[in-house]
C-alpha cells in the first residue's frame, strides 16, 4: 500500500506577494496560483488559521480556469470540511457561489475538488479545462492569521513534472 506521502504532493500555491500575508491571509482578496490537474484526480486546498486569528471573514470559492494565467475562470461545486480544536465537522457540498468562512481561532477549512469537476466546467465556452484555483473574497477586513496550502491528490503519472503550476 502506498502511503499519503506518494498520494498527494504539496503544490506552490501562492507567490511571494500572497504566502507572506500570514498575518492577514485574506487581506486584498487573493487568489492562490493557478494549479494544473492534467496529471491528477483533484487537489485539496487547506486554510489553517492559528489561535491568534482576527475575526476577519471572506467568501471562499474554487475556479475552473482555462489557462494558467488565468484568461477566463468560473466558479465551480466543491467539498468541504471544517475541523476546529481536532473536531472533525461533515464533509459538505458547496455550490459555485461558494462559502463564508471566518478566520477563527485554531481552524482548518479544507477544500476538495476534483479534476473531473474542473474538466467539465464551462469556462468562457470551453470545456475540458486542466486548470484550477481557490479565490478568497475578503468580507470582513479584520486580520486572519494563518496560511493557505494546496496539495494534488492521486498524481497520475510518476514522476510528475518539476512543477505543476504551468
Amino acid at each position: 500500500m502506498r502511503s499519503i506521502l506518494e498520494r498527494i504532493r504539496p503544490v506552490h500555491a501562492g507567490s511571494s506577494t500572497f504566502v507572506p500575508k500570514g498575518e492577514d491571509i485574506f487581506e486584498n482578496s487573493p487568489a492562490t496560483d493557478v494549479i494544473n490537474l492534467k496529471n491528477a484526480q483533484g487537489v485539496l486546498f487547506m486554510i489553517a488559521t492559528g489561535n491568534n486569528a482576527g475575526s476577519g471573514a471572506a467568501t471562499i470559492t474554487i475556479e475552473a480556469c482555462d489557462n494558467a494565467t488565468p484568461s477566463n475562470t468560473t466558479a465551480i461545486a466543491f467539498r468541504y470540511q471544517v475541523i476546529t480544536s481536532d473536531v472533525q465537522g461533515a464533509v459538505t457540498a458547496a455550490s459555485s457561489s461558494g462559502l463564508a468562512a471566518v478566520g477563527a481561532a485554531d481552524t482548518v477549512w479544507l477544500f476538495e475538488v476534483d479534476a473531473a469537476a474542473v474538466a467539465a466546467a464551462s469556462v468562457n465556452s470551453t470545456y475540458n479545462n486542466h486548470y484550477v484555483r481557490l479565490k478568497v473574497t475578503e468580507t470582513q477586513s479584520d486580520a486572519v492569521d494563518g496560511a493557505i496550502l494546496a496539495f494534488l491528490i492521486g498524481p497520475r503519472y510518476a514522476p510528475l513534472s518539476a512543477t505543476q503550476l504551468t
